[in-house]
């Protein structure tokens, strides 16, 4: 009886687990996303939402693809800053009530056509994913370059830390981390296991702290303990961000993140790179 039920258990623990194009397909079926017209603020949003609600337990893909949904939403925010809003295609001359007749011949349907074709070329133009297979390409083209990125040297000799030149390399095994640091196996054993609402609360907090003291954004590399462990940290600062306690900045895709007070005013704070 006893592996019976340890059986159903794990077969839970199993459907439980977070595949992420499974959860970006799963927001098509359920009708939260177009698959063939996307927009990448909502698929963001979403997607975050799901995990939010879903169990985290060896989500680390999840969680990447999360991040690199995070700097689309962003890049998408910003360049729709930089361009004038464009009228919907039926306010176009020559559409809608009180319009010029139109030539013999003219056909509204294959002109509202060309409109729509226009604007889907200048938005893939800026390189924004149009469908949901193209997302995903994109996402499992960023995932595969992550695998090779090179190793990064920071000089921290001016910094508070005083550690010199050190150097982060993406390939490390667990080799070669600091005796009190979990292993790969035991962050994504557990997990699971923790109260995601507790890390969330752990972050800001410090994050209030700095942003109290008078900043207006702090690096990641500052905080990344403050939840107990670098994954447990990024995991609650992505819900701080998809709720809007934070602004997330990241220059380069995989550069630094800084971690910006969303009510700030005035000039950007320099925080102390580690």
């Amino acid at each position: 009886m006893a592996d019976g039920e340890d059986g159903a258990g794990e077969e839970t623990t199993d459907e439980a687990e977070v595949e992420p194009v499974e959860v970006l397909v799963g927001l098509a079926k359920d009708g939260e996303i177009d698959p063939w017209d996307i927009d990448i603020v909502t698929v963001t949003d979403e997607f975050l939402a799901r995990l939010d609600e879903a169990d985290l337990r060896g989500s680390g893909r999840a969680l990447f693809y999360a991040s690199v949904l995070l700097r689309m939403k962003g890049d998408e925010l910003l360049s729709e800053d930089d361009e004038e809003p464009e009228p919907d295609p039926w306010e176009e001359p020559g559409f809608g009530p009180g319009a010029e007749a139109p030539p013999e011949g003219f056909d509204p349907i294959e002109g509202l056509e060309g409109e729509l074709e226009r604007r889907l070329d200048r938005k893939r133009a800026r390189g924004t994913p149009e469908t949901l297979d193209e997302l995903v390409r994109e996402l499992r083209e960023a995932e595969r370059e992550a695998r090779w990125k090179d190793s990064r040297e920071y000089d921290t000799t001016g910094g508070g830390y005083r550690r010199g030149t050190q150097t982060l390399d993406y390939r490390a095994n667990d080799g070669l981390r600091a005796d009190e640091e979990p292993t790969e196996a035991e962050v994504t054993a557990n997990t699971h296991t923790e109260d995601v609402e507790a890390l969330v609360a752990e972050v800001h907090a410090e994050l209030r702290r700095h942003y109290e003291a008078g900043r207006e954004e702090v690096l990641f590399a500052e905080i990344r303990e403050a939840a107990g462990s670098t994954v447990e940290t990024y995991l609650g600062l992505l819900f701080l961000s998809h709720r809007g306690h934070v602004r997330l900045q990241q220059d380069d895709l995989f550069g630094d993140l800084w971690i910006r007070d969303p009510g700030a005013t005035g000039a950007e704070s320099k925080g102390v790179a580690d």
